[in-house]
């Protein structure tokens, strides 16, 4: 700390201070604080030491407290004392070790700044800004074991906690064993910054926001191991990031959330971006908890993130509404779902839901499974070039209650969705006997295959997942001729059977306008199948045909 900000610098011993761990030295503090109340922008220093002090109140604007590595404020008689900093402006605290207080409270301050200091078994709250508090820095602190008296978990016993304040920055903080419901806890139209975090071996959850509109950046904190000492007996509430606030806005980014014995994210958020959760639903066998998913959220954008051995659900959202959410370029490892969307009663629905270019494997039930039980109640979902493989069991990949099963499905790397976005042949489809260009049209590109009818055709081979499965194919597309999609097995000496190919055509084309056309057959011989869309010229020398939708799937 550079002093020379300062106008003046005293030392608490020169007010008779001892700092020996016996002597009260609560009249040495008093009358040092007092004596800076009247000397602007004044440092007080405090030696190596134990200070045994009652009273922490009367500071002033403008004054520093700085403390050694190892000076220890803690209370002489009164185990429950409050230390309480209020109504002042510019007050710059480092380097204090406060030891067996209630609480460390700031009620209505503002530019202030808690530096390097600690906070160890409070009884309450390790440390407390409310009141209309603004521009406040907590920074390089430790918060150890607080609320060792708690009998509510849900209002008292956090390290920090926040309410009704606001620009407020908490970066690179360690925060360990902490008995209430919260390490951070955030409440009452506040907003700012969470950064840089280290938050471990807390009894329930790591991060948490609570009522009212709130803005607050959530980025680069490290949360790992919330809930394994608990002995509760259940385990709702030991997630590493909770929020309930429907209209706010909350960004959460970057953050490595590890072990855990709920979910990693719940909650309403905007963005959910480049997280990292491992290890979500431990310990259910003594602490169960109906939500063990790595990220429980309605969100706007949900990308990048990395999550691996959730317990349950890689990214869900169980709820009567479910809209307006980009889940992207995630990658998924282990769980039994990888992507679960539920809109549940009979007025459910889901809408403008993009589930796109996302690395799902091993899950040991669907990789993209979405439910609705209003099937009127589907409005804009895209779900396009997803990557699924390696997965254990059943792996109906995308599944509508009540309406029809759409996407695409294989142990193999698959495809599914928008035929435009892949700009020419999609990965996993072959061409022969035609020339594919890409064309604009409108706002967008898409593929147009021309060839001599009979011969032109695009295919991709389907592997059987299960003895008796459902092929179907969807295609939407404008033609100046009739398709022919053909699902043709293979022998066992791996050469087409075109004696047994089992074909439909389509009667209804239109080369202006777009037309979509559902296939489908029942495979019961464990078969591999050629799935094969071809031209069936009636004639012509030369067929066109673009494409806008082209997806494949089976199910058991």
């Amino acid at each position: 700390m550079n002093l020379q900000s300062s106008d003046m610098v005293i030392n608490i011993k020169a007010f008779g201070a001892k700092g020996d761990g016996e002597t009260n030295d609560t009249k040495a503090l008093q009358n040092a604080l007092s004596f800076a109340s009247s000397m602007p922008n004044i440092t007080i220093l405090f030696d190596e030491g134990i200070f045994l002090i009652d009273n922490f109140r009367g500071i002033s604007s403008n004054t520093i407290i700085i403390g050694s590595q190892n000076t220890v404020i803690k209370p002489f008689s009164i185990p429950s004392q409050t230390i309480q900093i209020s109504n002042v402006d510019n007050v710059k605290i480092y380097n204090l070790i406060f030891d067996g207080f209630a609480i460390i409270r700031g009620r209505s301050i503002t530019n202030c700044i808690f530096n390097k200091c600690s906070f160890f078994n409070t009884k309450n709250h390790g440390l407390l800004i409310e009141d209309h508090s603004d521009k406040i820095q907590i920074r390089n602190c430790k918060f150890l074991n607080t609320g060792t008296l708690v009998t509510n978990v849900n209002a008292e016993g956090f390290g920090i906690c926040i309410n009704e304040s606001t620009n407020i920055t908490i970066k690179e903080n360690e925060l360990s064993n902490i008995n209430g419901m919260s390490a951070i806890f955030i409440m009452n139209n506040s907003s700012g910054n969470i950064l840089d975090n280290k938050i471990h071996d807390v009894v329930y959850r790591g991060i948490q926001f609570y009522n009212g509109t709130q803005t607050w950046y959530v980025k680069r904190n490290q949360i790992k191991r919330c809930g394994l000492n608990n002995t509760s007996g259940s385990g709702i509430g030991c997630n590493a990031i909770f929020t309930n606030l429907i209209n706010s806005y909350i960004y959460c980014e970057e953050n490595k959330i590890i072990d855990v014995v709920e979910n990693g994210i719940e909650g309403y958020f905007k963005t959910i971006c480049n997280n990292c959760i491992v290890n979500t639903g431990l310990n259910q066998s003594t602490n169960p908890t109906p939500s063990t998913e790595g990220i429980y959220a309605q969100a706007e954008i949900i990308d990048g993130n990395t999550i691996i051995n959730a317990k349950t659900r890689a990214i869900a959202k169980i709820g009567t509404s479910i809209s307006n959410m980009h889940i992207t370029n995630n990658t998924i490892k282990g769980g039994d779902y990888g992507i679960y969307l539920n809109a549940n009663g009979t007025t459910g629905n889901i809408s403008n839901v993009l589930v796109a270019n996302n690395n799902i494997s091993n899950t040991l039930k669907e990789a993209i499974a979405i439910f609705i039980t209003n099937k009127d109640s589907i409005n804009n979902i895209k779900i396009e070039n997803n990557n699924i493989f390696n997965t254990s069991s059943k792996m109906t990949s995308i599944t509508r209650r009540g309406v029809e099963y759409i996407g695409v499905n294989g142990k193999n790397i698959v495809n599914n969705g928008s035929f435009s976005k892949w700009g020419v042949v999609p990965t996993g489809w072959t061409a022969a006997n035609s020339i594919v260009t890409k064309v604009e049209e409108g706002n967008r590109y898409i593929p147009r295959i021309t060839g001599n009818y009979y011969i032109g055709r695009i295919y991709q081979d389907i592997e059987p997942l299960y003895e008796k499965a459902i092929y179907s194919v969807i295609v939407k597309f404008k033609s100046n001729v009739q398709l022919r999609t053909e699902f043709i097995p293979y022998k066992a000496d791996g050469s087409l059977d075109s004696a047994n190919t089992i074909s439909f055509r389509s009667y209804s084309f239109d080369a202006n306008n777009y037309t979509r056309e559902k296939y489908t057959f029942t495979n019961e011989s464990y078969q591999k199948y050629r799935l094969q869309i071809g031209i069936y010229g009636t004639g012509t020398d030369e067929a066109v045909v673009s494409y806008i939708e082209l997806t494949s799937y089976n199910k058991d």
